[in-house]
């Protein structure tokens, strides 16, 4: 590839990334209210912890820690300490449940 054809190409790249930058300040501009943005963060990340696919990842963790304890590389403290793990992250929003009163369940 040409030095030309290089710079053409380079130009061509930072004009579409101007355009892209431009084009996203119109939905920079709305506004949420006060906490808006966290409070959806957060809820994501607690969806995004209740989804299927991180159910399924736990139980592939479940697998390859039974397999790695029968086969002798894996001590039953630090097998109990995954199962554990797993048990308060899929069981969070209840304990807060219990915890303050509250009825908003998973």
């Amino acid at each position: 590839m040409s030095v030309r054809r290089k710079k053409l190409l380079i130009g061509r790249l930072a004009l579409v990334g101007v355009i892209a930058l431009a084009s996203a300040s119109p939905a920079l501009a709305q506004s949420t209210g006060v906490g808006g943005n966290i409070g959806t963060f957060i809820q994501n990340i607690i969806d995004l912890l209740n989804s299927n696919v991180i159910r399924g990842l736990a139980v592939i963790a479940i697998i390859i820690t039974g397999i790695a304890w029968m086969f002798g590389h894996l001590d039953m403290r630090r097998a109990g300490t995954v199962v554990v793990g797993i048990i308060v992250i899929f069981s969070a929003a209840a304990i807060v449940d219990l915890i303050t009163g509250g009825s908003g369940g998973a």
